[in-house]
C-alpha cells in the first residue's frame, strides 16, 4: 500500500555552488554601479532611470492588487477542497498534493483545478517558475519527466492546474 500523499519526501532545492553566487553578486554590484556612475554623469539619464523606476513601482502595485483580492476571495480554499475536484480513484493523490504545494509556493494563492496557469495566476509557461514547479512535482512523485517521456506538445497543452495534474498523472514511474 501507497503511503498517504502527507508522508510524501520534500522537494529538495538543488544547490548552487558558492563560486557562482559570488560570481553573480559581482555581477549585479558592477551592474547596479555602472548605473549609478552613469546617473551621476548624465542628468538626462537620472531621469530615465527615475520614471523607469516609477513605472514598474505603479506596474507591480497593479498586479499585488489583483492577486491580493484573489487571496482574499479563496480565503477559505484549502488543499483538501483542491483534492475533491478531482476522482482520486484515477489520479494519484501523491500528484495532487505535489501539484497544489508546488504552485502554492510559487504565487502564495490558494489554487483551484481550473485556474488558468497564466492568466489566473500570473505564472508564464516559458518562465524559470513554471520549470521550478515540474522539476519539483517530478522529483516529489517519482515521475520520469525526461525528453523521452514528454513531449514538447504535451508540455504546450498544460492550460490549468487540472491539466498540470492529468499531465504527471499520465508520466511514467521511476522503475516501471
Amino acid at each position: 500500500m501507497k503511503q498517504p500523499s502527507n508522508q510524501m519526501p520534500k522537494y529538495e532545492d538543488p544547490k548552487v555552488k558558492l563560486y557562482l553566487r559570488v560570481l553573480a553578486w559581482i555581477f549585479v554590484v558592477l551592474f547596479f554601479g555602472s548605473i549609478v556612475y552613469k546617473a551621476y554623469d548624465d542628468i538626462a539619464f537620472r531621469y530615465v532611470i527615475l520614471i523607469f523606476i516609477v513605472l514598474i513601482l505603479v506596474l507591480s502595485g497593479v498586479g499585488v492588487e489583483k492577486y491580493e483580492k484573489l487571496k482574499r476571495s479563496r480565503k477559505e480554499w484549502d488543499i483538501g477542497k483542491f483534492a475533491k475536484e478531482f476522482n482520486l480513484k484515477e489520479v494519484d493523490t501523491w500528484i495532487v498534493r505535489a501539484v497544489y504545494e508546488a504552485v502554492y509556493d510559487e504565487v502564495e494563492i490558494p489554487i483551484r483545478a481550473d485556474d488558468d496557469i497564466d492568466k489566473d495566476l500570473g505564472i508564464d509557461m516559458g518562465d524559470l517558475g513554471f520549470d521550478e514547479i515540474l522539476i519539483n512535482v517530478s522529483q516529489r512523485t517519482g515521475r520520469v519527466l525526461t525528453e523521452e517521456s514528454v513531449e514538447y506538445d504535451d508540455i504546450e497543452n498544460i492550460k490549468t492546474i487540472r491539466d498540470l495534474v492529468y499531465f504527471f498523472n499520465g508520466l511514467p514511474q521511476k522503475g516501471e
